[in-house]
């Protein structure tokens, strides 16, 4: 009887011995049910994105055309919201100030589009001087020039099927790529309490899926006379096509929605 007490309190003295973790034994291990970033495709997860132009005190206070840049984030559940960190940036180079403050939305233009998290180039927007809806001597030819997956450089020239066309006064449309971007005649559309959207049908299948909206702005972006935009992605779009769509809100907010500081 003796014994068996003695080894009872060897059995409560004696030191707990731990179970190997996964993390121990060198596995990495995620919570349930938490999708992790993939920073080298930071396009591949997100369903949509928001896109909020950068805000430039110069142009609120100054009235002076400043060169435009965007930053977008993943689109949150709740519209007209972002999700999460910087995604993608967006930047207008390749314009002078004196052509900024003198033709103003008429500039002729590039915008550089890379991932935030390791400046990988994705694509470039490229507009000449006047605009994309005008006709004649006035009409700007757009590009697009995308740099992702594969398949390489692909050069996309931006259509405008419609002719004519006058925001605010009659539909709007343009392709690129993949997609037809059709938007219905509004005025409130393009005042700051209006939203705009456009309706995109890919060419290829003829299927209506996605949209790209410019959103109603705040008194805050009507001060710093910015825009913003809610893209939604079509359910089975490539990284290629939300590039194509990402470039499509760029290409309306210069041609239809940049609106016109105090220097012209």
């Amino acid at each position: 009887r003796d014994e068996t007490r003695r080894e009872r309190e060897r059995e409560r003295d004696r030191p707990e011995r731990a179970e190997p973790t996964m993390q121990a034994m060198g596995v990495e291990t995620k919570p349930p049910n938490v999708q992790v970033m993939d920073h080298s495709n930071p396009l591949a997860r997100p369903n949509g994105v928001h896109i909020e132009q950068v805000r430039r005190i110069a142009e609120a206070c100054l009235g002076c055309e400043m060169a435009n840049e965007y930053m977008i984030y993943e689109l949150s559940p709740t519209p007209g919201h972002k999700s999460g960190p910087e995604l993608v940036h967006v930047k207008e180079v390749g314009s002078s100030f004196c052509n900024r403050q003198c033709c103003g939305p008429c500039r002729h233009l590039t915008a550089e589009m890379y991932t935030v998290h390791d400046n990988r180039p994705i694509g470039t927007y490229r507009k000449g001087q006047g605009l994309a809806w005008c006709v004649g001597c006035c009409t700007a030819t757009a590009t697009l020039v995308t740099n992702v997956g594969k398949g390489g450089e692909q050069h996309y020239d931006v259509g405008n099927p419609h002719g004519c066309q006058c925001p605010g006064c009659t539909p709007l449309g343009f392709t690129i790529g993949d997609f037809d971007f059709r938007g219905d005649c509004s005025c409130c559309g393009h005042t700051p309490c209006g939203q705009y959207v456009f309706n995109v049908t890919n060419k290829n299948t003829g299927a209506e899926d996605g949209s790209v909206v410019k959103l109603r702005q705040g008194c805050a972006d009507i001060f710093y006379k910015i825009n913003k935009y809610s893209l939604t992605f079509p359910a089975d779009a490539t990284e290629e096509q939300k590039v194509q769509l990402i470039a499509a809100a760029i290409h309306s907010d210069f041609n239809y929605f940049e609106q016109k500081k105090n220097n012209n």
